[in-house]
């Protein structure tokens, strides 16, 4: 589907942090609207660099060496809980921590707001592991509330407790609890979720992190809501998703020591969204996964300096188009020519928007869309062929570039250096 073209829009709005303003007060015109593309450019490395100096690569020291030691021992000690797949779901869970911790990837956050995530799968095991160091191996208690792993980190002890509480529900993976065959036997898939399910590790009598999912969800209905809470050292990642047949939103925060950094949300509108039975129809039977769907907005909010926010208006009617214009230009070389560029440009153009504000004004300092490209490759017998991209145009004087050439390692240079430097440092503190 052709609307991974859109998809350097979104992360360009994540890599480069930038923030939602509040549409409940009016602020007039922003005192940047006249900055030439050069002054933005300042400004927005800035903004990232006034969010990289926030994160300290210390405050998780201890998490991610004690976290990396428990995933070495966890390999090599042989641990088992109860069946191959929680061993498994241990493993990813402490992947994403580390992770979400060595990234500040808000990205890790889904992971955790869904009804079949790792900590919802390990809240249901119970059992007291134990690592014996002389003899490297595990070694079971009994445990009939929680799944606990004990070990000894640079010769403290060290704590990771998972454990579940509240009512749990079951949920019929198909609306209508049909059976299905599976390996000459009838299977009706159902699972069961539990209201509440909590992480926490501890090391030399602190808390190094936390992880809490809490999920309301009606089977009836086929709607739930999920909210998850990841906390370290004061960083704090907070999401809320909800969903029904009809409507699905999120929205996610993430806290610096009481600093809001991040904040951002996403809506999209649709029919038979949760209903798996009405998925696999429409995925199985013509693969026109676009008809479950309506119109989605996005904005993204950091440091509340400055906003990005995106819209489809018809989301269906946008990939039709977009199925349409290459059933037009099958044949090569016509998919490589100017006028299907322009074609499948104008596409995302009709039916997509995305503006870029600053936080003390109103109005958009510039506009991202698709434009067609020419593209050098000494492949093509003209030196090339003609492609589509993402294209930041500027109110101050019109001028537009290109995503790839405005936000260049040139240009950001410090910016670039300083999130190397980050990633660097986080990285010294894992094997």
């Amino acid at each position: 589907m052709n609307l991974l073209k859109w998809m350097p829009l979104l992360g360009c709005a994540a890599v480069l942090s930038l923030s939602s303003c509040s549409d409940d007060e009016s602020k007039g015109i922003s005192p940047s609207t006249n900055l030439t593309p050069d002054e933005h450019k300042v400004k927005l490395e800035q903004i990232g660099l006034d969010v990289l100096a926030k994160v300290n690569p210390e405050d998780h020291a201890d998490l991610l060496r004690a976290m990396d030691y428990f995933s070495e021992i966890a390999d090599y000690g042989g641990l088992e809980v109860d069946r191959d797949e929680t061993v498994m779901s241990m493993a990813k869970l402490v992947g994403y921590v580390k992770s979400m911790c060595r990234t500040n990837n808000l990205g890790m956050m889904p992971q955790f707001a869904s009804p079949d995530n790792e900590l919802y799968s390990l809240a249901q095991c119970y059992g007291i592991y134990t690592y014996d160091e002389a003899r490297e191996m595990w070694r079971k208690s009994a445990s009939d509330n929680s799944l606990e792993f004990h070990f000894e980190y640079l010769y403290e002890p060290a704590v990771i407790k998972i454990t579940a509480s509240g009512d749990e529900t079951k949920v019929y993976l198909f609306e209508d609890r049909s059976e299905v065959e599976y390996g000459g036997d009838k299977i009706r898939y159902e699972v069961y979720v539990p209201e509440h399910a909590e992480a926490v590790m501890t090391w030399n009598g602190k808390t190094l992190c936390s992880l809490s999912a809490d999920m309301d969800v009606d089977d009836v209905s086929r709607s739930a809501t999920v909210s998850s809470t990841f906390e370290a050292s004061g960083y704090v990642f907070k999401q809320t998703t909800k969903a029904n047949k009809t409507d699905a939103s999120v929205s996610l925060t993430f806290d610096v020591k009481g600093d809001r950094v991040i904040t951002a949300k996403a809506n999209v509108k649709g029919d038979n969204m949760t209903d798996e039975g009405a998925i696999d129809d429409v995925v199985n039977e013509d693969s026109n996964v676009q008809d479950l769907f309506e119109d989605a907005s996005g904005e993204i909010n950091i440091l509340d300096e400055a906003v990005v926010k995106m819209s489809c208006s018809n989301i269906k009617s946008l990939v039709d188009l977009l199925d349409d214009i290459d059933n037009e230009y099958y044949e090569y070389p016509s998919y490589y020519e100017l006028e299907y560029a322009d074609k499948m440009a104008a596409a995302y153009n009709k039916y997509m928007k995305g503006d870029l504000y600053y936080t003390d004004g109103d109005n958009s300092i510039a506009k991202l869309s698709m434009h067609s490209c020419f593209v050098e490759d000494e492949y093509f017998e003209d030196g090339g062929y003609y492609d589509y991209e993402a294209v930041i145009t500027f109110a101050s004087d019109s001028s537009a570039y290109s995503l790839e050439s405005y936000f260049n390692d040139v240009d950001f240079n410090d910016l670039v250096n300083s999130a190397e430097d980050l990633g660097d440092r986080y990285e010294s503190y894992l094997r």
